[in-house]
């Protein structure tokens, strides 16, 4: 039985980014240039924050939320708003290209987030991705 708060449509599209999240994920661990490493792991960061969001409503709403915050330069007490800001704050951090990061910092700081995703996404929905 789906959750009042996921409808079955929402349900479907959180479970579909929260798998190719994973996918994305295991393809940055085997890729070998830091841009590709980069690039795949940006990919899955986005697709775990959609993941989140179709499971919690409207993304287009959700995404609006973040970037207000982003832009008043506050923080929330709402851990999966907070969770949201973190997620596109290392997507920012990973994509630069100027950044330090090297792939193994890369791959755990987006395997960590990409199984948080996860497990909000199963909470919400009532089952395993």
């Amino acid at each position: 039985m789906v959750d009042l708060i996921c409808d079955e449509y929402r349900r479907a599209w959180a479970l579909r980014y929260t798998r190719e999240a994973g996918v994305d994920l295991a393809l940055a661990r085997q890729a070998v240039s830091i841009a590709s490493v980069r690039d795949l792991s940006t990919i899955a960061l986005r697709k775990a924050q959609l993941a989140i969001q179709y499971a919690l409503g409207q993304p287009e709403y959700l995404d609006v939320l973040v970037s207000e915050v982003l832009l008043e330069k506050t923080t929330s007490r709402e851990p999966l708003l907070s969770l949201l800001l973190k997620i596109k704050a290392v997507m920012r951090d990973i994509s630069d290209p100027q950044s330090p990061l090297n792939k193994e910092t890369i791959v755990v700081v987006t395997e960590t987030i990409v199984n948080a995703s996860t497990a909000v996404i199963e909470a919400v929905i009532g089952e395993e991705a």
